[in-house]
């Protein structure tokens, strides 16, 4: 698994106006929201949050959230990956 290659596609997603899922990646929902409040840490990522659900369960709320210009930024700075992605036809195949 490439971490950074599912990082740069959940954001992609994102940016696309898409509510990525954690089993499109093949991870946990645990690493899934991980990567969601790393981006809202980094600046990438506006209007989500991680909010616990019960002792050991946690959830992504994703709906209507926005790529920042930092996103953006990050997204661009990764143009080789931007025109694999682009060719793709799943997520599946992109992660792979």
């Amino acid at each position: 698994m490439n971490r950074e290659k599912i990082r740069y596609s959940i954001l992609k997603e994102i940016d696309n106006g898409n509510r990525p899922l954690h089993t499109e990646y093949e991870i946990t929902q645990n690493e899934f929201c991980d990567i969601i409040q790393n981006f809202i840490d980094e600046g990438l990522l506006a209007n989500a949050k991680v909010e616990r659900m019960g002792s050991n369960k946690r959830v992504a709320l994703i709906k209507g959230s926005r790529v920042t210009t930092e996103g953006k930024e990050y997204l661009s700075k990764n143009t080789a990956w931007s025109k694999a992605y682009s060719l793709a036809k799943e997520v599946r195949d992109w992660v792979k």
